[in-house]
């Protein structure tokens, strides 16, 4: 039998993946010789495109498209197997050809882009300035704007980052971030909440950028994660989606964000790598006590968490430690306690931290 086989130039195509039900029909192709050929009408006795299913006409085009099978010169009617190693010679090819002209495609459109932005600088000198306010959507876009305003800080950049925790990841690019930003002799503050202080991810980031001049301190609550470069560029993120964020450049609206975080700067307390909570009255952690103070004010425990947060269930576990701090069986009489001792006197549940917590710098 004639295996010639007719080839195209398949460089202008993607290749595709060998879905398992195409590896199927090429592993049935070579024990029955070969497979009926969708594109030719008739077929050899035997042999007709009616007798593949859809699944395997579809498989059977991924397979062509690989190279795996090819029409039979002699009979076109007729698909056959091919050499894999055949086949991989040419994805190969193919792959460096795609690749090539993705670069280009690339290259091209940074070219213009470019040239639109000198345009858009152009226009800005020359009339209106750059939106007060823009709407960033999708994390490439927040992120590479984060990371230009980063870059072109000089003075001081503060930064909020409400939440528990952040995933190791996170932190090893902000903590090189944080160290280029240091070393170019801006400084660098930033708020976490209480929680964070129980993270041993966020103690090591905190150790080494503390060490390299920046401040780091520890609030109750905080309402959106917040970054402002030299007071003049802030980020704010839009409501609980991580992939949307506000840029803010309108001066009055960047002032008013600063003054909000120097009010939280104020009332928070620095982040002591050295303490590890349950230090505050009755062996209450700063968790607690802010979780106590929230129980005063009548807030139910999913709000709490919230804001805390937490996930309810944690929440609540930190309640029991409150209850068995007090001695009580239930929130009444730990309201009762509470009343009696004149807990709420002091300033255990009126500041960031609790009376009695250590107050060193970070």
């Amino acid at each position: 039998m004639n295996t010639e086989h007719r080839t195209g130039d398949p460089g202008q195509e993607d290749v595709p993946r060998l879905s398992p039900a195409a590896e199927r029909l090429y592993v049935r192709s070579l024990s029955s010789g070969g497979l009926p050929n969708p594109a030719v009408g008739g077929g050899p006795v035997g042999l007709s495109a009616a007798c593949l299913s859809p699944d395997e006409l579809a498989a059977s085009e991924q397979l062509l498209r690989l190279g795996l099978l090819a029409a039979d010169a002699a009979e076109p009617a007729r698909l056959v197997p091919v050499d894999p190693q055949l086949a991989a010679a040419s994805v190969r090819r193919r792959v460096r050809l795609q690749s090539a002209r993705i670069e280009e495609h690339g290259s091209r459109l940074v070219g213009e882009l470019t040239r639109l932005s000198h345009l858009y600088d152009q226009a800005s000198e020359e009339g209106p300035q750059a939106a007060p306010v823009q709407d960033l959507v999708g994390l490439d876009m927040i992120t590479s704007a984060i990371d230009e305003a980063m870059r072109d800080c000089t003075e001081e950049a503060l930064t909020a980052q409400p939440g528990n925790g952040r995933r190791a990841d996170a932190l090893a690019r902000a903590l090189g971030k944080a160290e280029d930003l240091l070393a170019r002799g801006a400084h660098l503050r930033t708020l976490y909440q209480h929680p964070a202080r129980f993270s041993e991810p966020i103690r090591d980031y905190v150790t080494k950028v503390s060490s390299l001049g920046a401040e780091v301190r520890t609030l109750d609550e905080l309402p959106k994660r917040l970054m402002i470069f030299d007071r003049r560029t802030a980020f704010v993120s839009a409501a609980q989606d991580s992939r949307r964020a506000v840029l803010v450049r309108h001066p009055a609206l960047v002032a008013y964000l600063t003054d909000t975080f120097e009010r939280d700067w104020r009332r928070a307390s620095p982040y002591d790598v050295r303490y590890r909570g349950g230090s505050a009255g009755r062996g209450l952690n700063e968790v607690q006590q802010t979780i106590l103070r929230m129980l005063v004010d009548g807030e139910p425990d999913d709000a709490i968490a919230r804001r805390m947060s937490l996930n309810v269930r944690t929440c609540r576990a930190h309640i029991a430690k409150i209850l068995k701090a007090y001695d009580a069986q239930s929130r009444v009489q730990m309201a009762y306690q509470l009343g009696r001792s004149e807990a709420l006197s002091g300033d255990g549940l009126r500041g960031g931290v609790p009376s009695g917590a250590p107050s060193g710098a970070a």
